[in-house]
């Protein structure tokens, strides 16, 4: 179905900003690094400095940020509608088989990648 579509279609977060327009409202792959979440009100927005594209998870779903320590540094592989807002670009993560974490082994990054929680 829709999550098979949407594992074909990967971008980076300013892959997604520039082509909001054409794929707003679309499952898609969103590929970055999670250089920073933040709480704002009801929410935790994780994203990449400088871009305009992030990941919402409101605080009725907060479990599934597991350890914010865990995930602040690592690339993600995050499944999801993308939608536009006035900060740009967001996709809101609800459940656990939409996000998986990159997992390093201890010199070089493990292939396979695990689910968070």
């Amino acid at each position: 179905g829709l999550w098979k579509i949407a594992r074909k279609r990967v971008y980076t977060p300013d892959q997604v900003y520039s082509a909001l327009p054409y794929i707003a409202g679309r499952y898609i792959t969103l590929v970055m690094r999670v250089e920073e979440a933040k709480k704002s009100g009801s929410r935790w927005l994780l994203y990449e400095r400088k871009s305009r594209c992030q990941l919402v998870i409101y605080d009725n779903n907060e479990h599934l940020l597991g350890a914010k320590d865990f995930i602040v540094g690592r690339k993600i592989r995050a499944i999801g509608k993308i939608t536009a807002s006035y900060n740009g670009a967001e996709m809101i993560i609800s459940d656990t088989s939409q996000i998986e974490i990159e997992v390093k082994a201890k010199s070089r990054v493990s292939k396979r990648a695990v689910r968070v929680l």
